[in-house]
């Protein structure tokens, strides 16, 4: 008898943001995503992120600045409304 295999289909209502350091956030499915991608793309220093079980999901309402020096806020969920295209980004940097 053949084994029914089900997909696992992701949409954008599952994309996180995760605290990878001390500075950064990045959008993703998983945490361990959202490090291997900081690792891989940003930084591949061994301690440039946290250890993943100190990897901290983000409220989607958290405010974060629109601009580089401007006071004007948007949430977390309108930059991954805005910018998510299946692959995961860094969200915001405060380093």
């Amino acid at each position: 008898m053949e084994e029914l295999k089900i997909a696992e289909t992701k949409g954008l209502k599952d994309v996180g943001v995760f605290e990878v350091n001390e500075y950064d956030a990045v959008a993703a499915y998983y945490a361990e995503d959202a490090v291997d991608y900081y690792q891989k793309e940003i930084d591949d220093r061994e301690d440039a992120c946290y250890p993943i079980e100190d990897v901290e999901e983000v409220s989607k309402e958290k405010q974060i600045l629109k601009y580089e020096n401007s006071e004007e806020t948007e949430s977390v969920a309108e930059v991954i409304n805005a910018r998510w295209e299946g692959k995961p980004f860094v969200v915001y940097s405060s380093g």
